[in-house]
């Protein structure tokens, strides 16, 4: 082994022996269920174990030598469970700590940790952001107007389905109606008599119709004789809410018109068609049709309720129509003003969420803030990955503190690229570059603004074919707060001003260090093709990326308006 082999060793041993110094978590557990806990690695997983113990009544004591603060898991362990705390602890530190069996994300109690106590606070604003959440729900739930417009849509979506049900089927008797009065053509009557000779095709075609036309009113009146009775809804559903108990009293009282159109017009006619069709059967298969006079005088029975009945129906159908259509309508109108009501009573309890929400969500953004080169902090990021400023400003605090933990390395590096930084919901870089005068412009002067940054270059074909474009959204938003900030990645000035002189670029925000692909705003945004754009909101942060064309009109236009 070489000399300097040996050194290193001999660093490693001194670093691990020599300077590890013994920290102590002396814990209880309510709600305990486990038998043993040992104290493992959380950044070094492969790592043995570096202390256990057995839970005694409770509570255990674990003494580990530790060189550097760092992250570690409980490991709690019973027949085959493998549940885990996760803890912060530094060398000499001695905790006592109270944790939940039944919530090993819950800090009871701690002293001895400004970590952990950070941890609890932490942990504890989000257990009351859950609380919060689960009453106002069960406040929504038991919602005495909630409750009373969801039971009447639901009750009132199965009464408006099954009397659609029998209207459909009427509606189709109707049509089989007027399919029998087609039936007396000038082929089969004459004078209002049957044409002898085509008796036969006479009573096959009516014979059909009647059928079809006796089956379709069976659905309704089985409706009536079997479903009618327990299923109806209240003329006065939702306590003071008149507008809405009216809709639905008009509904009802235009559901009463059509059934009793149904039975003044149908009602007989349907009872002498069940009884002609089964006697039409009895005859036929009893072979008591087969001669002309018994077929004729079958006819003219057929003939005689066709007279009496069809023609009356046929002509008042329209009212039958008006009242399914009015029924329909006002069943639409009534649905959707339970929605609405429902979505008014869930918006309100929302809106109150919403506010100590946001509250909530401040207290534990503030907090992570102070603690941000507390290395505990590492624990929670994950729960504000949406918050891009936040989590680029924690892994900045713990890097200037914690430089060579892997984690916090590993997650500097990541937030430090260009893909990152310019990632949608994140805060976009900071530009300041020389404009065409000279002076140089910054990108954070236009804060207050929608702004799209717009990469490009007097030679990029795409990017002049695009410009067009550019102008008519610049002209079309401007007054409303739209902004461009171009970056032009040519190389001559010359070049630059030429092109935006004529393609009419009228906006002043053009800046170029005259670099071409080593653009140090190309670096900064990580542009490595053009065009390349980036839309900004008024805070500052990165919405879109790369609109162009129909996209960038619909993002203006969703911003904006027409």
């Amino acid at each position: 082994m070489s000399r300097k082999s040996i050194l290193t060793v001999l660093c490693i041993f001194l670093s691990t022996i020599g300077f590890s110094q013994k920290a102590i978590i002396n814990g209880t557990i309510i709600n305990n269920k486990f038998k043993n806990v040992e104290l493992i690695s959380a950044t070094d997983k492969s790592l043995p174990a570096l202390a256990k113990t057995d839970i005694q009544t409770d509570k255990f004591t674990l003494a580990a030598e530790i060189g550097t603060t760092d992250l570690f898991f409980l490991k709690m362990g019973d027949q085959g469970q493998n549940d885990v705390f996760l803890i912060c602890l530094a060398p000499k530190e001695n905790i006592q700590i109270t944790i939940d069996g039944n919530n090993l994300k819950r800090v009871v109690s701690v002293s001895g940790s400004a970590s952990m106590s950070f941890a609890k606070k932490l942990t504890d604003i989000m257990m009351s952001k859950q609380k919060y959440l689960d009453s106002i729900n069960s406040l929504l739930q038991h919602d005495k107007k909630q409750l009373a417009y969801s039971g009447f849509a639901t009750q009132f979506i199965k009464y408006q389905q099954v009397n659609k049900e029998w209207d459909d089927n009427i509606h189709s008797a109707i049509i089989w109606n007027d399919s029998l009065l087609s039936c007396m053509n000038q082929e089969t009557i004459s004078d209002g008599n049957l044409i002898k000779k085509n008796v036969s095709t006479f009573l096959t075609s009516t014979i059909k119709c009647m059928k079809l036309l006796k089956n379709y009113y069976a659905s309704y009146q089985n409706y009536i004789d079997n479903i009618a009775s327990s299923l109806s809804i209240s003329t006065n559903p939702i306590e003071n809410q008149e507008s809405f108990n009216h809709d639905v009293a008009e509904f009802v009282r235009v559901m009463d018109l059509h059934h009793q159109w149904v039975q003044t017009n149908m009602q007989e006619y349907a009872s002498k068609i069940d009884a002609l069709t089964t006697q039409y059967d009895e005859l036929f298969y009893d072979n008591q049709l087969e001669t002309s006079k018994a077929k004729v005088s079958f006819a003219n029975s057929i003939l005689a309720v066709i007279q009496q009945y069809s023609a009356k129906i046929s002509a008042d159908k329209t009212t039958f129509i008006e009242q399914s259509n009015q029924l329909t309508e006002l069943g639409g109108q009534i649905n959707n003003n339970a929605k609405t009501k429902i979505q008014q009573i869930v918006s309100n309890y929302q809106q109150i969420y919403d506010k100590e929400n946001r509250n909530q969500n401040e207290a534990m953004r503030n907090l992570m803030i102070e603690n941000k080169h507390n290395l505990a902090a590492l624990m929670f990021l994950d729960n504000f990955t949406q918050d891009k400023a936040l989590v680029a400003e924690v892994i900045n605090g713990l890097n200037e503190t914690y430089p060579n933990h892997p984690i916090v390395s590993g997650r500097y590096k990541s937030i430090s690229s260009p893909q990152y930084r310019t990632s949608e919901g994140s805060p976009a870089p900071e530009l300041a570059f020389p404009g065409v005068d000279g002076k140089i412009r910054k990108l954070s002067d236009l804060r207050g603004k929608v702004v799209l940054i717009d990469f490009w270059a007097s030679w990029c074909g795409q990017c002049r074919r695009e410009n067009p474009h550019v102008v008519r959204e610049y002209a079309k938003y401007h007054s409303k707060g739209f902004e461009i900030f171009s970056v032009s990645l040519d190389k001559t000035k010359q070049n630059w001003t030429d092109a935006i002189a004529k393609d009419n670029l009228s906006w002043p925000n053009h800046v170029s260090d005259l670099k071409g692909w080593g653009s140090e705003a190309a670096k900064i945004y990580g542009v490595n093709s053009i065009p390349a754009t980036f839309l900004i909101d008024q805070e500052g942060n990165i919405i879109a990326k790369n609109l162009r064309g129909e996209a960038l009109s619909n993002a203006l236009k969703q911003i904006f308006g027409e």
